[in-house]
């Protein structure tokens, strides 16, 4: 039997263009696989992220610093 689970595994602090504060969620996506012997999950390999504003807007990541709001175009960065 295989299970996904998706969980909140960050949130971000950005500002846009105008200096307007954001906050950023990070879900990541696990697996978990069971079968009548053993039980694993996939942590330690390739991990699936999505990324959200407060509002549930999707954003995708350009870099460590730089995410993108996917329906504007709009860029956000890390605060400091």
């Amino acid at each position: 039997m295989s299970e996904t689970q998706l969980k909140v595994t960050g949130t971000f602090q950005v500002s846009d263009s105008d200096g307007n504060g954001h906050t950023i969620t990070e879900y990541t996506l696990f697996r978990r696989t069971t079968t009548a012997d053993m039980s694993y999950s996939d942590g330690k390999g390739e991990e699936i992220k999505e990324y959200k504003l407060g509002n549930g807007a999707p954003v995708k990541k350009i870099s460590e610093t730089e995410f993108e709001i996917v329906s504007s175009g709009d860029k956000l960065r890390l605060s400091k």
